[in-house]
């Protein structure tokens, strides 16, 4: 277990799909067999490690295979999950149950690789397959609640709308773990977009290269996104 799962902290990400089409046999036996696999369990306190690797050892036993784990960016082994219990659950259930909405999980879809097959434990709302993110999404929308109070304020109580809209750009600089949020999240997404490029899918791998330099326009990631699109072409 250890040789599986020493080392395995990757800087990887939440947000480039990983289509089913694009399974490996390695991945598809995951999501179809692995996944699948009913447990019972009862964690006390324990760190995500130790409940990810007795899954694991769960699956393997049952012969489904022996899928490694790999962490995100910002996600850390060594949470501590609190009190949690199953009986004869789908380890895709457990997971679900356990990660709540803190954590997502992405199956690898990598052949020749050795995480190939294995779970990319990450910050969102992933279960299985990563989400990619929206043409139209932009970094300066990432809080629609606050858009949506100002049309709100706008109809029903016109005078105090012009009071809400100049707070959020005096105070949005003052607000670094927004920037935070936003730079590791296009750290992340560049991180999957290089496992596209080193499977051959260039041209995914470009695609996925202007979405974020168009959505996250003022992060190193987009600076680093702009020169891997110059050698693309």
């Amino acid at each position: 277990m250890k040789r599986w799962l020493g080392g395995m902290t990757l800087a990887l990400c939440g947000a480039l799909a990983l289509w089913a089409a694009d399974d490996t046999d390695a991945a598809k036996k995951t999501r179809d067999e692995g996944l699948k696999v009913k447990v019972t369990v009862e964690w006390k306190d324990l760190q995500l490690i130790e409940c990810l690797k007795e899954l694991a050892s769960k699956i393997e036993d049952a012969g489904k295979g022996k899928p490694e784990f790999v962490f995100a960016t910002g996600v850390s082994r060594n949470t501590r999950m609190g009190k949690y219990s199953a009986k004869d659950k789908p380890v895709e259930e457990v997971l679900d149950e356990l990660f709540k909405t803190d954590y997502g999980y992405v199956v690898i879809s990598k052949k020749g690789d050795k995480t190939d097959g294995g779970l990319l434990i990450t910050k969102g709302a992933e279960r299985g397959t990563a989400m990619a993110a929206k043409p139209g999404d932009k970094p300066g929308k990432d809080k629609p609640g606050k858009d949506k109070d100002k049309d709100k304020t706008a109809k029903d109580k016109p005078e105090p709308k012009a009071k809400p809209e100049p707070k959020p750009k005096a105070d949005a600089p003052k607000d670094p773990p927004s920037g935070d949020d936003k730079e590791k999240t296009a750290a992340q997404k560049l991180d999957l977009i290089k496992m596209l490029l080193d499977s051959g899918k260039k041209d995914k791998a470009k695609e996925r290269l202007e979405e974020l330099v168009k959505n996250f326009p003022d992060t190193k990631a987009a600076g680093d996104a702009k020169e891997m699109l110059e050698k693309l072409k």
